[in-house]
């Protein structure tokens, strides 16, 4: 590969200098961090978790290993020898400990919204097959049969076993494809290591667990590096020419020969069909991934940055032969187009009320205040390589990071619209502060600041991290004693019936037959809270347990409602209720003739209607 504007750099590149044996040990050393800090939480108990998640639960040798990963992670991508080894190795460690640690602490498996995704798998593993008109999820089914196809072939009915490491094997694939994209781009290895550091560090979405999204993400990054890797090309078109113009007189410099690599190449009718087969997985796997990889892939030939220009046309025309099949659906149910106010589709919409309480506010701001950093940074990266390295590798870094928020223009998704933007702008916009933050050695420049930079970019990014991911474990992490209460209720309840919780946060419909039930398909519905007539109020009168009756009535003649510590931290995180009052509202549904408790284990509790 070529470096960037080889021709017109100023500053004389060194050698390469073998590292001494004490180097090589010092530079793997940090690496202790990780098997530390794991030690320290061993036997960690989190099962009584308080608004602030587990920043107060973990102790203090956590955060020391840590910090360790981080420093030893900057040293390794400025180091004058720089070995892929050593930053891949770093990468690994990071990822352990930031998404690697509530897996380790878990009963079940993470976050009560991933057992549907169980439950959609375990049926196309009963029965081979899917039935669209079930819900969504048989209609983008591709995920899941992906999922079935591994329980055949591990011979289990279930992913239980493995899904909660796949946060851990998610954000590994993505940290090893945006390397790849990364090298493929700038021509570096370092620079493309160095984005994947800090991807790994900064992505706080909250995406990476067993889900169609996930998987649909990990086969967009796929995509991305084909695109750049083998379909890439260095000749701009008529348009492509006409914004390096307009960029050049903002900037004051014309542009220059954008990297590209020079061998080692698919043959281009081979690197179309990989994109095209890969893409036709995105586009049966998730709804609105094929058009935010549309985006992103059509600003690139735009530019002449990817070939051929038909490519975007092929794409199109897969993903919208598709959602013909299904439009009637999503259109009636959901609609395809939400609003053309991009600020309004780019709100966050809760079904309840933000938390009042301090650590959930942190917990939310974290998570804004990490974007907002790395779109600093990122934006000062791309006016600094567009002004002293290659302007058009600068433009095509900006438009494929931009791209995505033009979805906004049209559709909210929901809410989580804007989540799914900075997904994918994250990558881009993490080269784009490796080339800010990571250069080359050069003899003029001591290697030391260049450290400190990487250093605080690392450290900065998990500083906020932290409290964005693991602040709300709270709410994430599933015991064992609810899991097993929902094996139990889908494994005996009177098929047709509806199971109504106390609150927010059931692990629900996490079984091969959990269609068989009655109630919305959300996450959190149908459960007692989800209106104003039972929220923020004491609860446990003979009116409220007739309002438990009126509401599975809505559903169903037949009917339970459940009472967990998980529901019981939703309400309170939420101030949904006053403290207390579910536990007020059992106790009256335990001493009224109208339930009987039918299951009682580990604090979890299901009472069954008996009279209609």
């Amino acid at each position: 590969m070529t470096t960037l504007a080889d021709a017109e750099r100023t500053v004389v590149l060194t050698a390469p200098r073998p590292a001494t044996p004490a180097a090589k040990v010092l530079g793997w050393l940090p690496l202790a961090g990780l098997p530390v800090a794991f030690l320290a939480i061993r036997g960690l108990d989190a099962s009584n978790l308080g608004e602030y998640g587990l920043l107060p639960a973990l102790p203090w040798l956590w955060y020391a290993g840590l910090v360790l990963v981080l420093i030893g992670a900057a040293r390794a991508l400025v180091a004058p020898a720089f070995r892929v080894p050593m930053a891949m190795a770093y990468v690994t460690a990071i990822v352990l400990l930031l998404y690697g640690t509530m897996p380790f602490l878990a009963q079940a498996p993470d976050f009560p919204y991933v057992y549907k995704h169980l439950g959609v798998t375990e049926y196309i593993t009963a029965h081979g097959s899917v039935n669209w008109s079930i819900d969504i999820y048989h209609r983008w089914p591709g995920f899941f049969a992906f999922g079935a196809f591994l329980s055949w072939i591990t011979g289990t009915a279930t992913p239980t076993g493995y899904v909660a490491w796949v946060e851990v094997l998610f954000p590994l694939l993505h940290g090893l494809l945006v390397a790849m994209i990364g090298t493929a781009l700038t021509g570096r290895r370092r620079i493309g290591w160095a984005a994947a550091t800090i991807f790994v560090t900064a992505n706080w979405v909250g995406q990476e667990y067993y889900s169609p999204q996930t998987f649909a993400y990990t086969l967009a990054l796929a995509i991305f590096w084909i695109a750049v890797r083998h379909l890439g090309d260095h000749r701009p078109t008529p348009f492509g020419r006409l914004a390096e113009r307009w960029a050049g007189r903002l900037i004051r410099r014309p542009a220059t020969a954008a990297s590209r690599v020079e061998g080692g190449r698919w043959p281009r009718p081979v690197a179309v069909l990989v994109v095209l087969v890969l893409f036709a997985a995105v586009v049966v796997s998730h709804q609105l991934s094929p058009f935010m990889i549309l985006l992103t892939v059509t600003a690139l030939v735009l530019l002449g940055r990817i070939r051929p220009w038909w490519l975007p046309v092929a794409l199109g025309l897969v993903a919208a032969a598709y959602l013909a099949f299904h439009f009637d659906y999503i259109q009636t149910r959901y609609g395809i187009f939400t609003s053309l106010n991009p600020f309004k589709n780019a709100a966050h919409l809760a079904t309840y009320d933000v938390s009042p309480l301090l650590g959930k506010q942190i917990n939310a701001w974290a998570g804004r205040a990490l974007t907002g950093f790395l779109l600093l940074l990122s934006v000062a990266g791309l006016v600094r390589t567009a002004r002293r390295e290659d302007l058009r590798l600068a433009l095509g870094l900006a438009v494929a990071a931009f791209s995505p928020f033009a979805l906004l223009f049209g559709q909210g998704y929901g809410g989580e619209g804007i989540l799914r933007v900075i997904l994918f702008w994250l990558p881009w916009a993490s080269i784009a502060v490796a080339l800010l933050v990571v250069r080359e050695p050069v003899a003029t420049r001591r290697r030391a600041p260049r450290g400190i930079a990487a250093a605080l970019v690392l450290l900065m990014s998990a500083a906020m991290f932290v409290p964005a991911w693991l602040g709300s474990a709270e709410l994430a992490l599933v015991s064992r004693a609810e899991a097993k209460a929902m094996e139990w209720f889908y494994r005996n309840a009177t098929p047709d019936s509806v199971l109504v919780a106390a609150a927010p946060g059931t692990p629900l419909r996490g079984a091969p037959n959990y269609y068989q039930f009655r109630g919305p398909k959300s996450d959190d519905d149908p459960n007692l809270l989800r209106t104003e007539v039972m929220r923020y109020r004491a609860l446990g009168s003979p009116r409220d347990v007739d309002q438990i009756k009126y509401v599975i009535n809505n559903y169903s003649p037949r009917g339970y409602v459940i009472f967990a510590p998980i529901l019981t931290r939703y309400a309170h995180v939420f101030r949904l209720t006053p403290d207390g009052a579910l536990a007020d509202l059992e106790s009256a549904v335990a001493a009224s003739p109208q339930f009987k408790r039918i299951y009682s284990d580990g604090g979890v509790t299901i009472y069954e209607l008996v009279t209609s």
